[in-house]
């Protein structure tokens, strides 16, 4: 298993809509990618939220990351403050909850 891991910034506070139209538009484009496993999102300040893309193989992380390029720019380009800072690497362990889970 394969994460590609995103830090956002942004220029104005998130809010519950963000991450709900994150939920709503983004996850059902990454579920239709070859090799997709998971995803995770965290608000990790007022400004910040981190991704977290699980994919079967770099390969299946790469190309899914381009196809949805240019819909994720339309769902929160706009309110961007630069470039996501971007890391890639192999998943050593995972311990997810048993289902799928909204916090």
């Amino acid at each position: 298993m394969f994460a590609s891991i995103a830090k956002f910034r942004f220029t104005r506070p998130l809010t519950t809509a963000d991450f709900e139209a994150n939920e709503r538009v983004l996850v059902p484009l990454l579920k239709s990618q070859p090799g997709y496993q998971g995803y995770v999102e965290v608000e990790a300040g007022e400004r910040e939220s981190i991704s977290i893309t699980l994919w079967a193989s770099q390969s299946d992380a790469e190309h899914g990351l381009v196809a949805i390029r240019s819909q994720l720019l339309d769902l929160i380009g706009s309110a961007l403050d630069g470039p996501p800072e971007r890391s890639f690497g192999e998943v050593r362990y995972v311990d997810w909850p048993a289902n799928n889970a909204r916090i």
